[in-house]
């Protein structure tokens, strides 16, 4: 099985040659071995959203859960794109934790992850933990939620909302529309990062979203003042 996975990942690696060039996809290579250096833990597998538990009907919309780029989240989340300062960042479909242990060397206030397997969110619990543990960090202040992001609750200061494609065009409606209540209840300037925008025409068919940033790779919405 982890074979399989594995090498489910290299048949991504070699679809990246082919659409993003050698060069890129090389780059991308050089910063997975970097990050996964400097974390400790390594979160480059993909699991089937077959091999997911949790919920089945929840389960129903889930997509694979397959490790962010770290290029993808250096660029995406650079201090010129995103205000970081002092920030709440919510990561939906955490997976392994990957984006979080990226998160958590940049000048947020709090990182919270949202993952509906719960063998996964003990996995990112553990990672998270241990790195923070080896590096005796304190800050940010972090935490995995395990449940169904449309049952989530919207922090009503969070600020920055990734995804990563976890789920289906439905499911990322319903977490739009919380997102706007979460705004409408506490009015703030907020962020969406959107990386592999499979489902990316939901958020351009919300007028309140504003295109700020559309990369290859990812695109950037704003809302709010």
């Amino acid at each position: 099985m982890r074979l399989a996975k594995r090498f489910k990942l290299a048949s991504h690696f070699f679809s990246s040659l082919r659409k993003r060039g050698v060069r890129r996809t090389m780059w991308i290579t050089c910063h997975e071995l970097y990050y996964d250096a400097t974390f400790g833990v390594k979160t480059g597998i993909v699991i089937p959203a077959g091999e997911l538990d949790g919920d089945p009907e929840a389960l129903h919309h889930a997509n694979d859960c397959f490790p962010s780029s770290y290029l993808v989240l250096k660029e995406a989340l650079s201090h010129d794109q995103v205000d970081l300062r002092d920030a709440v960042f919510v990561d939906f479909g955490c997976g392994l934790g990957r984006a979080l242990l990226f998160a958590s060397q940049l000048p947020l206030r709090r990182l919270i992850g949202v993952e509906l397997s719960p063998t996964l969110c003990a996995m990112a619990r553990h990672n998270m933990t241990d790195f923070y543990h080896r590096r005796n960090k304190t800050v940010p202040e972090w935490s995995v939620i395990n449940a169904d992001v449309r049952a989530f609750d919207i922090p009503d200061d969070a600020a920055i909302f990734y995804f990563f494609n976890p789920f289906d065009a439905l499911v990322l409606d319903t977490v739009l529309k919380r997102i706007l209540a979460s705004v409408a209840r506490a009015p703030r300037r907020c962020a969406i990062v959107y990386a592999n925008p499979v489902h990316g025409g939901v958020i351009a068919a919300r007028t309140q979203f504003k295109l700020q940033i559309k990369a290859p790779d990812y695109v950037i919405y704003r809302l709010g003042a």
